[in-house]
């Protein structure tokens, strides 16, 4: 019995989603800076994009799961049509599913304290957790280069824009607001203007590569029970 489920809903639906929590998360903080004088407010933090657990992070940790069980099916295919890569397949899921927990359990974060202490990072490294995540960054990138050149042309595409810009949020505009927090703190609208457009490019790059996994599987029938197609 096949499952018939359609790319073009579920990436809509998901767009949907994000604009939502988007638009919620940046009319709570204009409230708060500009007609609430900055007292907080529990809603205020309920809808935060870089707040915990509140439903933003609900949305990312499940989005990140979805990708990490989608990524774990494809590699079920690949095992099953002995193809190669099915190691770089099983990996990305794992990885996606440590992501997912990640965001609910807030472990990166963990780590801050102790490297801050034992680097004295200060500034653009304040949130110390950004030096071995660019060091992952460098290393995943150098190991996936022969399994993104195999990738059809269309997914390897969407594979590496989704990155840049998961990346860019998650690094790149974390090490911005570092700064910014280092040197003002992080009780401003324009600290939370900076941390609402990182997290708002996470988001982007998490939908843009459900969108190219889905479209991945609908491409390619790995003759499993659920066949992923896409509709007209």
């Amino acid at each position: 019995m096949n499952l018939s489920i359609s790319k073009k809903s579920i990436v809509k639906s998901l767009s949907i989603i994000v604009i939502v929590l988007i638009l919620l998360s940046v009319t709570g903080q204009l409230y708060k800076y500009l007609i609430n004088d900055g007292e907080n407010r529990y809603i205020f933090d309920f809808l935060n994009l870089d707040k915990e657990y509140n439903i933003p992070t609900l949305y990312v940790m499940l989005s990140l799961y979805f990708c990490g069980i989608l990524l774990m099916i494809i590699s079920f295919g690949v095992r099953l049509k002995k193809e190669k890569f099915f190691l770089h397949w099983c990996f990305l899921s794992v990885t996606f599913l440590y992501l997912g927990t990640d965001e609910i359990l807030v472990l990166h974060e963990q780590i801050i304290s102790p490297l801050r202490s034992v680097l004295k990072t200060t500034g653009f490294l304040y949130i110390a957790w950004v030096i071995p995540a660019m060091i992952l960054v460098l290393f995943f990138a150098l190991a996936y280069i022969k399994f993104l050149k195999a990738l059809p042309v269309k997914t390897r595409n969407w594979f590496i824009v989704s990155g840049i810009v998961f990346v860019l949020g998650a690094v790149g505009l974390e090490v911005i607001g570092s700064n910014y927090l280092y040197n003002y703190g992080q009780d401003s609208l324009s600290y939370s203007f900076i941390t609402t457009v990182e997290e708002t490019f996470e988001l982007i790059g998490i939908l843009m590569f459900i969108n190219a996994i889905l479209d991945y599987l609908s491409s390619y029938n790995y003759e499993l029970n659920v066949v992923f197609r896409k509709t007209q």
